[in-house]
């Protein structure tokens, strides 16, 4: 399946985005995912892809949902340790970075994900 969402031209990278959140946000989904390195980073990897070709500046429902994304993946413990290293360079792009201060949906999101992740962490530790 990682292949055809990954696939932009049979897919939106909307909608794709949007089949891995509905995926994860379940979790027998996201244990699945995390459950292997190979799952994991595959997730992952079509993610950077899409998040490597956003247009400036992005769809904030696009980016909404790929924050979404990292976000439930870093409520498990071990994908949580592993996005410390592996989280793209582009969620760290100033331009990026500017637009979430801009759009406030985003910046809405973003808090929210920062909240959830803090009070996993204190869970899994």
């Amino acid at each position: 399946m990682l292949p055809i969402l990954a696939n932009e031209s049979c897919i939106s990278p909307q909608v794709a985005t949007f089949i891995i959140l509905k995926i994860i946000l379940d979790d027998v989904g996201l244990a699945h995912v995390c459950g292997t390195t190979e799952n994991f980073f595959g997730v992952c990897r079509v993610l950077n892809m899409m998040l490597e070709d956003l247009e400036n500046p992005p769809s904030p429902r696009l980016l909404k949902l790929m924050i979404s994304c990292y976000s439930r993946l870093s409520q498990n413990c071990r994908a949580r340790v592993a996005l410390t290293t592996y989280l793209p360079n582009r969620l760290k792009d100033a331009n990026l970075i500017n637009f979430f201060r801009v759009s406030t949906s985003c910046d809405i999101n973003i808090r929210s994900s920062i909240y959830q992740q803090n009070k996993y962490y204190k869970t899994c530790y």
